[in-house]
């Protein structure tokens, strides 16, 4: 969009916003744009916005007007306003872990509120998820691996940062049907379902570049999952999925070599009641150590929790206490906070 010369701009606004355009819009009476065979400036410029005080300050309604009612004239852009579950989980699992490392509720409430609308919207037939979930317009297109393995992702990261049951119990619900849907004998994964409509075969895809590879998320999933649940059929299948043609392309295995770090990642399990002070200074403590892979997870007396082969790791004398754990053997249960952190850092 172009003005032929300040006065031109002055023209076409109101009295009160022309004052504003020349900060706002970044014109000079010479002008902005240069004549590519002369060099010179021939007083007209293109309008972007330069200064956004003096755009916030004046805001433009009558240009906004004239600008829109020229903009009527042309054809609309198509509205892509679908919703995805792939990307909705990943969006979940950045505010669920931003949440807990920076302590800001606002991202947490947020991560609660995808979670829940995810859940409600993309859930199919069978205990699966939409990849896109049906509209009155159009049926829903089935999930693929990418779609249950980082809405998994999203899930555990908020198990992680408020130790909710259900997210746990809906992540292992979730991370089971996709081993089902899409796994092999062999220990890999397929992208599509067996007998997905339209497809000459199933494929494969491992390479993890802006947007990792559903199966490396779906291996660190089954991997943290296993560790907190102390669940040796997840472990097993992680752990033979990892030795599925490993070490082919490292470089575009970015994700995958991650999740391998997370075989031999501590745990440590509270034994406590959520919200209980001695049981927040825990999950303080054990949370301020940077141990890469390492998972966190809350056995809650109170709660009907999913952590049942934990059964043995309970409250000491009413208090709350800190198992920390690494390849099935466990320290001695701590409630103190800062033994609870030295475990595991030296667990790390």
């Amino acid at each position: 969009f172009y003005v032929w010369s300040e006065a031109g701009l002055d023209a076409a606004l109101a009295p009160d916003e022309a004052a504003h355009a020349p900060r706002a819009f970044g014109t000079t009476p010479a002008g902005t744009v240069v004549d590519e065979a002369t060099g010179l400036r021939d007083g007209t410029s293109v309008l972007f916005r330069a200064d956004e005080a003096a755009f916030a300050a004046a805001r433009f309604p009558a240009l906004r007007e004239r600008l829109l009612a020229a903009r009527a004239e042309r054809p609309r852009p198509g509205l892509d306003d679908k919703a995805l579950a792939d990307g909705n989980g990943l969006m979940l699992a950045a505010l669920a872990a931003a949440g807990r490392m920076f302590g800001d509720a606002h991202a947490t409430a947020e991560a609660r509120r995808t979670a829940d609308a995810l859940l409600a919207t993309f859930a199919a037939p069978a205990g699966g998820l939409w990849h896109r979930a049906p509209t009155s317009a159009e049926p829903g297109v089935p999930g693929l691996l990418d779609d249950y393995a980082f809405v998994v992702w999203g899930l555990v990261e908020l198990y992680q940062t408020t130790f909710e049951p259900a997210d746990l119990a809906a992540a292992l619900r979730l991370h089971g049907a996709a081993e089902a849907r899409f796994g092999d004998d062999a220990g890999g994964l397929f992208v599509s379902e067996a007998g997905a409509a339209d497809l000459i075969a199933r494929r494969r895809s491992r390479h993890d570049g802006a947007v990792p590879a559903g199966a490396s998320v779906h291996l660190g999933n089954g991997l943290r999952l296993g560790h907190v649940t102390e669940d040796a059929a997840l472990l097993d299948a992680a752990h033979r999925g990892l030795a599925h043609g490993s070490g082919e392309h490292p470089s575009g295995e970015t994700m995958r070599l991650a999740a391998a770090l997370r075989a031999a990642a501590p745990v440590a399990i509270i034994a406590g009641r959520r919200g209980a002070a001695d049981t927040e200074a825990l999950v303080a403590a054990l949370r301020s150590v940077y141990v890469p892979g390492a998972v966190i997870g809350l056995r809650d007396p109170d709660d009907p929790t999913p952590l049942a082969g934990n059964a043995g790791q309970s409250m000491a004398g009413g208090r709350s206490v800190a198992y920390v754990c690494r390849n099935g053997a466990c320290q001695e249960p701590t409630a103190d906070p800062e033994r609870a952190r030295a475990l595991l850092r030296g667990a790390g």
